[in-house]
């Protein structure tokens, strides 16, 4: 018995794309490009048609680019700006390490109710985005029914970065 030596088969050529998947290849690609651009026009028009009414010199209009201009030299700006970077800085630090621990109790622990606590977790989602801020005004305003438990008022630094930390969760 002789030993005969396989010969590697002959490498396959590739497959030419027929004219139909090239075409269908052509339409899909010409489909997402039509739909992004309609989602650019979308987004952009109402965009500019406000930065147009901001800055137009019109009497009822925004005041054009002088009031613009002053509005952000006044000091009165600069400190808004302060707070509001204060206030996100605090949120996204509390925020930030708490929904990452409920995420990771939710998907390596064994906790029970797992299917409760995901289905709490999409509460926020459901709820229009003013109705945690209104529920708080009317629970800790001026008038509102638990006022007297807080010594401070309501509108300051540190009630105003504990409700916009508290309203992405929900509260079982």
């Amino acid at each position: 018995m002789t030993a005969q030596m396989s010969l590697p088969l002959p490498a396959k050529r590739a497959r030419q794309a027929s004219r139909a998947e090239i075409g269908d290849r052509i339409f899909v690609v010409g489909g997402k490009v039509l739909l992004l651009v309609l989602l650019g026009v979308a987004v952009l028009l109402p965009l500019l048609a406000i930065f147009w009414r901001g800055f137009s010199a019109e009497a009822g209009q925004g005041g054009g680019w002088l009031a613009a201009r002053e509005l952000v030299a006044s000091e009165n700006f600069h400190w808004l700006l302060g707070n509001s970077l204060k206030v996100s800085l605090s949120v996204a630090a509390i925020v930030v390490p708490l929904a990452y621990l409920f995420a990771y109790a939710l998907q390596r622990t064994l906790i029970p109710g797992k299917g409760i606590w995901r289905g709490l977790s999409l509460l926020p989602l459901m709820a229009p985005s003013m109705l945690p801020g209104i529920a708080l005004v009317y629970l800790f305003g001026n008038q509102g029914m638990l006022r007297g438990l807080f010594a401070e008022n309501i509108y300051g630094f540190w009630a105003s970065s504990s409700a916009r930390s508290s309203t992405p969760f929900p509260t079982p």
